[in-house]
């Protein structure tokens, strides 16, 4: 039942892609991690996105992150992200307000649980994130021209994520392709479907150490009217 929902869902984007306002981008992570004692570890995340086909600036962010693991199946963190996100100018209310950045913080729970099947390995993430946007004062000009302060307010939202994914090992597991669907439901907007994302790539594992992830994401912004064609690039160290 769960697949054929996944399958449902995938189809439904598909066949609304044509009413959607099309563009493409780039990710691009960097992952340090520290086992600090039995089970547990800490987690370093640096995160760059860009769009509107590469040519401007999207989002940075800081993740700092605690994780144990709780049996052979299943992890669980908790985690606090720092977020900048870089706004295009735009004209409102007789106001040419220019470009800003508004500040976002968020913190997240989580728990992953993962079973492996001869090469297989399927898994389940769960996510909530509690966020808060920041207000700020942004310059604008008036229809003469004159420069003023305008308020941009922030707010918060509580956010479930749900990730369920598949990857298979390939050349003693140096190759794991895999493939995951995200959904993002805002909570505070009853249950409100926000995102899909379909992530779809290979892990290359260099030694214990060093890894890298490539892969594609198809982003249907839903509550945006947007839709991304996403490179990613993810760059993992393990300590």
């Amino acid at each position: 039942m769960k697949k054929l929902t996944i399958t449902v869902i995938i189809l439904a984007q598909i066949l609304t892609l044509t009413a959607q306002n099309h563009e493409a981008g780039g990710w691009a992570f960097l992952n340090i991690k520290k086992k600090v004692g039995e089970g547990f570890s800490l987690a370093l995340r640096g995160e760059y996105r860009c769009r509107d086909n590469f040519k401007r600036s999207d989002e940075y962010l800081v993740r700092l992150m605690g994780e144990y693991k709780a049996c052979d199946y299943l992890d669980v963190g908790v985690g606090y992200d720092f977020c900048n996100k870089l706004k295009v100018a735009e004209v409102k209310d007789g106001l040419s307000i220019d470009k800003w950045t508004q500040k976002n913080h968020r913190g997240l729970v989580e728990a992953k649980g993962h079973y492996s099947l001869y090469r297989w390995t399927f898994q389940l993430r769960e996510r909530y994130v509690y966020a808060y946007a920041m207000d700020a004062d942004v310059a604008a000009r008036d229809d003469m021209g004159m420069y003023v302060t305008c308020k941009k307010d922030g707010g918060w939202s509580h956010v479930l994520r749900h990730k369920p994914g598949v990857s298979y090992s390939l050349w003693k597991g140096i190759f794991k392709p895999f493939v995951e669907v995200e959904l993002y439901n805002r909570i505070d907007k009853g249950f409100d479907l926000q995102q899909v994302h379909l992530h779809v790539g290979t892990t290359i594992r260099f030694d214990a150490v060093n890894s890298l992830k490539v892969y594609y994401v198809m982003q249907d912004k839903i509550s945006e009217k947007r839709f991304v064609h996403t490179v990613a690039l993810e760059y993992s160290i393990s300590l």
